[in-house]
């Protein structure tokens, strides 16, 4: 909007003189109107977060659902490790099955979810070895690359988790936690080979979602270590 302001100086008056034809809102209006939909946007959010809320403390937690579906037999240390993790579920699940866990501390959990995740990835290896055999005749070369990939990324993998197994095993819980991170990221770079180029999904999707989980509960258990 293109005005003159023409000032004239005196106690009350002053003009404003416009050479378009669109209105003018005074700065108190402006304000007003900033200030009104600001608390419409208050308001708003503290809706969503109520919803959210009541969905989600009205529902079993995963430890709940997976604990009453088991035989009763997982270790108290386990229970209340696992809790303390973002996928209690899956900690439940890969711990509380593990007979290694029965009886043991804490940093022998943490030991143990490593272990896991170590055998998750190499059985994933596995997979994408008999993957890349029967695509053997695939003429599709972009799909045969990103398995390749990803059977690298899935070999520096278990080389990390390796190596925060034995950091653990030395009470270096900040550099084993290091390396789970690092492993985490190997399985990020498969997922995302298959999604550079349009129309193509990746076989390896459920897979990598879990090892993610499994080491996110590795990262987890190891800090309560310290």
């Amino acid at each position: 909007m293109f005005y003159i302001y023409v000032y004239t100086h005196t106690h009350t008056h002053h003009s404003l003189i416009f050479t378009s034809n669109q209105s003018y809102h005074s700065p108190k209006r402006k304000d007003r109107e900033k200030v009104e939909s600001m608390e419409r946007s208050k308001i708003q959010l503290a809706s969503s977060l109520i919803v959210f809320c009541i969905a989600f403390f009205a529902r079993p937690t995963t430890c709940a659902r997976w604990l009453a579906s088991s035989d009763g037999t997982v270790d108290h240390l386990v229970i209340e490790t696992c809790k303390k993790t973002q996928y209690c579920d899956v900690c439940l699940a890969s711990l509380g099955s593990d007979p290694r866990s029965r009886g043991a501390d804490l940093q022998r959990l943490a030991w143990i979810s490593v272990d896991v995740s170590i055998g998750h990835a190499s059985d994933t290896i596995a997979r994408i070895g008999k993957m890349k055999d029967e695509g053997a005749s695939s003429n599709d070369s972009y799909i045969n690359q990103c398995l390749s990939d990803c059977l690298k990324e899935y070999s520096d993998a278990v080389d990390n988790l390796r190596q925060s197994s034995t950091a653990l095993s030395e009470q270096s819980y900040m550099d084993a936690n290091e390396f789970v991170s690092a492993a985490m990221t190997d399985s990020d770079t498969c997922e995302d080979a298959f999604g550079e180029k349009p129309g193509y999904e990746s076989p390896l999707t459920e897979r990598n979602v879990y090892f993610a989980k499994l080491c996110s509960n590795s990262l987890a258990i190891a800090k309560l270590l310290g």
